[in-house]
């Protein structure tokens, strides 16, 4: 039996690094873009050289989405509190936001 070296071992966690951050690129990507079209009612597309660039308009903020966003980030990151209550606190508050047509 023979066991791997230290250089093959380095080189076979190269591929499995490239498509990691390949993946977390584009969860970001999709991230950002939902986060505009939800907060934002009118995002224009604007070409700068190579790249295409996504541009709010601040007086289209939806303050209702701005809040419970606001709170879903003071629940994870300023209270410690876990993925499931913060899902479904933003959740019910979206819920019944929607219901009260706010």
């Amino acid at each position: 039996m023979q066991l791997a070296s230290a250089s093959t071992i380095q080189y076979s966690t190269i591929p499995a690094s490239a498509i990691t951050a390949a993946v977390v690129g584009v969860v970001l990507n999709l991230a950002v873009w939902f986060s505009l079209h939800t907060l934002f009612a009118n995002v224009t597309t604007t070409e700068y050289l190579s790249l295409r660039l996504q541009i709010h308009d601040l007086a289209s903020a939806n303050i209702a989405a701005c809040a419970v966003a606001v709170l879903a980030c003071l629940l994870t990151f300023y209270w410690k509190k876990g993925m499931f209550l913060t899902l479904g606190v933003s959740v019910a508050l979206g819920a019944a936001l929607y219901i009260c047509k706010v």
